[in-house]
């Protein structure tokens, strides 16, 4: 993908990585990678049996993202600390925080645009990262609405669910 990004003369590369193996993340990001933009949210500790027994060892994995003198978007309110620590002192990248506030602005009305449940912190996430790529929140925020389409797994409220069949 990454050659054909580059034959294709792309701007932009969006990837996402579940960072669930440590030694992946050592491959993808300082070897087929370089982030300018890295984000990182899900610090959740129901990843142990990938990356340690307590769940302050996952925040201690996540820093493997991280490039050098980038930046980084994070979505982490109690993993904040270990993060931006691991970003500005031991890379020299800026961190920006993207908090309750930010995720309370996205109103019901507009939550209710989204095809399923999408998490507030990730859209407020994500348009923290359009801001970094100067791309206008109402715009970005509009075509993640109207051009979202749901993973097979995604969460739908069962009085949603249209024309299903049964198949026997």
């Amino acid at each position: 993908m990454t050659r054909l990004a580059e034959q294709l003369n792309t701007d932009v590369f969006l990837w996402e990585y579940m960072g669930l193996n440590p030694d992946f993340i050592t491959t993808l990001q300082r070897q087929w990678m370089r982030d300018d933009v890295s984000t990182i949210t899900n610090t959740y500790s129901y990843h142990n049996d990938q990356q340690g027994p307590a769940g302050a060892d996952i925040p201690k994995v996540m820093p493997g993202f991280i490039q050098d003198n980038a930046k980084l978007l994070i979505s982490e309110e109690y993993m904040l600390l270990i993060l931006h620590e691991a970003a500005a002192d031991e890379r020299g990248t800026s961190t920006h925080a993207v908090g309750w506030l930010e995720a309370d602005l996205l109103t019901s009305d507009m939550l209710g645009r989204f095809p399923y449940d999408e998490h507030p912190y990730n859209i407020a996430l994500v348009l923290a990262m359009c801001v970094e790529l100067a791309i206008a929140h109402d715009f970005a925020l509009k075509e993640m609405a109207d051009r979202a389409v749901p993973d097979l797994g995604v969460l739908t409220h069962r009085s949603e669910i249209k024309n299903t069949t049964r198949v026997s």
